[in-house]
């Protein structure tokens, strides 16, 4: 009877150890199965337009385990890179976009050989509305446009072999330019005394315009190659080509070169921007980079210019600008995405995800908006950038995403879709918030 019990006892206590020995197995299985998919969820976010399936399976992995550090660590920087668009405008094949200064118009080319102006308004109040005001027509594929300072005139270049100024106000055409090749770059000086065109002739003429707007050629450049860029710096002291894969630096004052930079590929239509300071130079290229250059205050020597940071996107990078803030720099690329970096570290802060190449972008002159072109589209974006401290949460579902930002405001994301889905704004910082059962309702704790 004793001996009966004994066997009993020692049977409980075996299988016990045994259910211990599956549990303990169990748990180190589940910990390494949430910790394999987070590892996941980080290598496919570096790969070309992988940031919402990097999402989902840190979303996954946080359903497996709520308390796994990694995996919200990895989705609260993933919400930090969405950005919120305001709206669409239609286009087709549109490959080009530009804010003017006062942001009272957004003007797109498309390979219908046409610039459209659109008129923006309510663009702080109520969010951005566009109506189409002119179209502005070449005999071929527009290459290039750039508004002038004063927001009166733009510039376009055409594969027909013209550069020409037109009247923002009535869309009316104010004199045409003729090159002997394809007008690849057009630009004018901050100041609004030069203007200036860059050409597959392999030249880039400069013009000068006097007091009375009238325009007159004083200097043709020559090169080997086409002239895909022509820019200035914002104090018009620097102007600046690029020719196959090398830069140079001019000094308007004296039309002398006092420098030359370089990539391993061509340097991309449109991929060259000065930071509004004058202190950097940001240049894009085939060879999927984006280089950062410090400039001094005053170039003496080609040896003056340092290279401070590269920039890597999956395919060749077609547009650079800065922010006009100098904050932020903004790419556009082939790899379907238009990144902004911070200026300062080179960190990644936004990515917008495009369905096909991203051939333009442009920020508006209050740093608040972006536009992309891609495909029959142009977008404008906030872009808002994030920092990583804000705090996510998942609805019971996985449905959506919720982060609290310490402004007040909250964002709903819908990962599957890769898009934000509410933007809500509070009165005072949000302490905490969580969902209801059914998915339907968020509840918020504020200060007040």
């Amino acid at each position: 009877m004793e001996y009966g019990r004994r066997f009993f006892m020692g049977s409980i206590l075996l299988i016990a150890l045994l259910l211990l020995v599956v549990l303990l197995l169990i748990g180190s299985y589940r910990q390494a199965d949430f910790s394999k998919l987070a590892t996941q969820a980080e290598e496919v976010k570096q790969n070309q337009k992988s940031l919402p399936l990097s999402t989902l399976l840190a979303i996954e992995s946080m359903r497996r385990a709520p308390s796994n550090k990694e995996g919200e660590e990895i989705l609260r920087r993933n919400v930090a890179l969405l950005p919120y668009r305001m709206t669409e405008l239609s286009h087709p094949n549109v490959s080009k976009v530009i804010f003017s200064h006062d942001e009272k118009w957004l003007a797109t080319a498309g390979r219908d050989n046409t610039v459209k102006i659109w008129q923006i308004q309510n663009a702080y109040e109520k969010g951005i509305t566009a109506s189409e005001s002119f179209d502005l027509p070449h005999d071929s594929r527009i290459t290039a446009m750039v508004f002038s300072p004063d927001d009166q005139r733009l510039l376009t270049g055409s594969w027909d072999k013209t550069a020409c100024l037109w009247n923002v106000a009535n869309g009316k055409k104010i004199k045409c330019l003729i090159h002997k090749d394809i007008v690849e770059a057009v630009a004018f000086s901050p100041d609004g005394q030069w203007f200036a065109t860059g050409s597959s002739d392999q030249t880039a003429q400069l013009w000068a315009i006097n007091s009375q707007g009238k325009s007159s050629r004083k200097n043709i450049f020559e090169y080997k190659s086409a002239v895909k860029i022509v820019a200035f710096s914002p104090d018009s002291r620097w102007f600046v080509t690029a020719s196959g894969s090398t830069v140079r630096v001019w000094e308007i004052a004296t039309q002398q070169e006092v420098a030359q930079l370089s990539h391993d590929k061509m340097v991309s239509s449109l991929s060259f921007s000065f930071s509004p300071d004058s202190s950097l130079l940001a240049t894009g290229s085939c060879d999927r980079t984006v280089k950062l250059w410090q400039l001094p205050l005053a170039l003496s020597n080609r040896s003056a210019i340092v290279q401070v940071t590269q920039l890597i996107h999956q395919e060749p990078v077609w547009t650079t600008v800065f922010s006009p803030d100098s904050r932020w720099l903004a790419s556009a690329s082939c790899d379907g995405t238009a990144r902004v970096w911070e200026t300062n570290s080179g960190q990644e802060v936004t990515r917008l995800s495009h369905e096909k190449e991203v051939w333009s972008i442009a920020f508006s002159h209050n740093s608040e908006w972006l536009a992309t072109a891609s495909g029959d589209t142009a977008q404008i974006w906030r872009p808002k950038p994030i920092e990583f401290g804000r705090r996510v949460i998942l609805s019971p579902n996985g449905s959506l995403v919720a982060s609290r930002n310490g402004n007040g405001t909250i964002d709903l994301w819908d990962p599957v879709k890769g898009k934000t889905a509410a933007h809500i704004e509070k009165k005072g910082e949000v302490k905490a918030m969580s969902f209801g059962p059914d998915n339907q309702w968020l509840a918020t704790l504020r200060d007040d």
